[in-house]
């Protein structure tokens, strides 16, 4: 197959004011070339193949074009504050894509687009409290959207042991994430021994949009079928409320961690930790299906760790 790649990038980093700010920032941009083959299954000798049929089968030209961006930044603000503060991104430009095979029964109209993309934010800062304890909290925000798109919006066409016609009845399909992560560690040291205390909250909301067959889905049992124009199944749907979802999700974790050495060779860590994990509900639940009526939320995840260390 006539694939190939080519990369891009360029990145740079050093002392913008001596000892006490540091950047670092880069950039790539990809350029995927990698087609794939549109190949019917055989059929029983003797069977007559449409010429039209035959003029879909060869090489899809698959591209993808990513590009990704990084920036960073580390400043030392007094002798007990340092910040970090840090930036990434990439897009996401594809199109034909396939189902991931060098070869595949599915015409090219079944293939997809694809667009998109995800950022990812952090600010953090350390702190030295006092000649005993260090603390280091972090804010982080991030989001991921993509954006599927069949090639065609004709039905699809399932001819059981012959290949796939028409469009792709899964899509279109809509995503996007965001996440909310706030984080502290305080930790304190005595002689060999350390503790550290700390948690972390995350608030993910979301929402996600895809409804299979809105342009409908035929299956045939063979390829006599299909010419005999004999469907064995039809199926389509249509929407009469809302497709698309729409949530949050909480999380919640709180730890402790110790680590003490018994003698000069062999050291103890020992650690607890809960999380609790609040799911978003239902927002039409069927009352003839008691599932529906509610997502348990998860608060009793205990985690005891104890560890030996020897050397």
């Amino acid at each position: 197959l006539d694939s190939g790649q080519s990369a891009f990038g360029w990145s740079d980093g050093g002392a913008i004011r001596k000892d006490r700010v540091f950047i670092d920032a880069g950039f790539e941009q990809d350029f995927l070339r990698a087609p794939f083959y549109t190949q019917f299954e055989p059929q029983p000798p003797g069977t007559a193949i449409p010429t039209t049929f035959s003029a879909l089968q060869g090489e899809v030209a698959q591209h993808s074009r990513p590009t990704a961006l990084f920036g960073r930044v580390d400043a030392s603000i007094n002798d007990t504050n340092t910040l970090n503060v840090l930036l990434a991104g990439n897009r996401e430009s594809a199109v034909n894509l396939g189902d991931g095979s060098t070869r595949s029964i599915a015409v090219a109209a079944h293939s997809s687009s694809l667009s998109g993309e995800s950022i990812w934010s952090k600010i953090g800062m350390t702190t030295i409290v006092n000649q005993r304890s260090v603390n280091q909290a972090a804010v982080s925000w991030s989001v991921d959207h993509r954006n599927i798109t069949p090639n065609s919006t004709a039905p699809e066409i399932v001819v059981n042991g012959f290949g796939i016609l028409g469009g792709d009845g899964l899509g279109p399909h809509l995503y996007t994430s965001y996440q909310l992560q706030v984080l502290d560690t305080l930790t304190i040291p005595h002689g060999g021994s350390s503790l550290d205390l700390g948690g972390a909250f995350g608030y993910s909301p979301a929402y996600e949009q895809q409804e299979p067959n809105l342009n409908g889905r035929f299956d045939y049992n063979s390829l006599a079928s299909y010419m005999a124009n004999a469907p064995r199944r039809y199926q389509q749907t249509f929407a009469t409320g809302a497709i698309r979802y729409q949530g949050s999700e909480r999380q919640l974790g709180l730890f402790a961690n110790g680590k003490m050495p018994i003698g000069k060779y062999v050291t103890l860590t020992t650690g607890l930790r809960w999380d609790g994990q609040w799911n978003p509900q239902p927002q039409h639940p069927n009352a003839a299906i008691a599932q529906t009526n509610a997502i348990p939320n998860d608060l009793t995840q205990w985690q005891p760790r104890l560890g030996v260390a020897w050397t």
